[in-house]
């Protein structure tokens, strides 16, 4: 049996690692357009829907059901994708995997305790506030995926001056 190391950090350092988890993928164009076009527009497809049918031309019933139920569910599958992510990703970074899932439940608890003591108004709100945060939990784990945030080293990147770091009689012809 194998013995894991913990990571011990001082709450400097964590506040670093969320602070550049949020700022560095704001540098990727990929990484924004990803997550403008995929997440909040595709993943958000059925929110969007029912607050099409809520605003629209037509609208007889009041009722938010919809909306609410469209909602949880985003909520639950943006955030759960994101735990399952970060807890296969960052096995070894517990604080993190720790922040993400303890936001889960806190805002789980909300979710329910609003639903139950409060009128659809304000549960309402609540369900926007973790489904934003959700997609916040998501840009943050996501920020040092390789694949949404490619390194500019390519020629269209890279220092015009720079040499190409290979001798060319090396290419076959």
């Amino acid at each position: 049996m194998s013995v894991v190391k913990i990571k011990h950090r001082s709450w400097g350092s964590v506040l670093q690692e969320l602070k550049g988890r949020i700022l560095l993928p704001a540098a990727s164009p990929l990484f924004v357009f990803y997550f403008v076009f995929a997440v909040i527009f595709v993943g958000g497809v059925g929110i969007w829907l029912e607050v099409v049918k809520l605003l629209g031309p037509g609208r007889n019933d009041p009722s938010m059901e919809g909306l609410i139920a469209a909602l949880v569910t985003s909520f639950f599958s943006l955030a759960g994708t994101c735990l399952f992510q970060a807890i296969i990703e960052f096995a070894e970074d517990y604080v993190f995997n720790v922040l993400l899932v303890g936001s889960l439940l806190v805002f789980s608890a909300a979710m329910y305790g609003f639903g139950k003591l409060a009128g659809a108004n304000l549960f309402l709100t609540c369900l926007a506030v973790a489904y934003t945060w959700s997609m916040l939990m998501w840009w943050m784990a996501n920020a040092k995926n390789k694949t949404l945030s490619p390194a500019l080293d390519a020629a269209i990147g890279g220092d015009a001056g720079q040499g190409l770091g290979v001798v060319p009689s090396s290419f076959k012809q």
